[in-house]
């Protein structure tokens, strides 16, 4: 996959399916549960059960994670290959190190640093 076709696969998904990559990227292979706790505590705020697993099935489906078993009770869900290039593509966007030849950002600056005609 072409970086562009991997940044567009990453702005696809939700915010909540970019954050279960990124605590798996960080925290290594985990069952559910644990990434509740840890994504609860990342964002401060209570996720539902239906949701969290619905999210993690989708980034399985779509290749970005691997799903297998835990225990009897527990399945463990760790990123793939794909799903840290896709996580890679998205820093450098993030951080602008994707946008070489874009003077936008630049011309938006130099807009804010011009003096205004009052300032005299």
């Amino acid at each position: 996959m072409r970086d562009n076709d991997l940044l567009a696969e990453v702005l696809a998904l939700s915010a909540i399916q970019r954050d279960l990559l990124l605590v798996l990227d960080r925290e290594g292979p985990q069952y559910g549960l644990a990434i509740k706790d840890m994504l609860e505590v990342r964002r401060q705020a209570d996720i539902n059960n239906g949701r969290l697993y619905s999210n993690l099935d989708k980034l399985a489906d779509g290749g970005l994670l691997s799903k297998g078993k835990f225990t009897d009770r527990r399945n463990r869900y760790e990123i793939t290959h794909k799903g840290e290039r896709v996580l890679d593509s998205y820093r450098r966007w993030m951080t602008g190190t994707e946008i070489a030849a874009s003077p936008r950002p630049l011309q938006r600056l130099a807009v804010l640093d011009a003096p205004e005609e009052n300032d005299e």
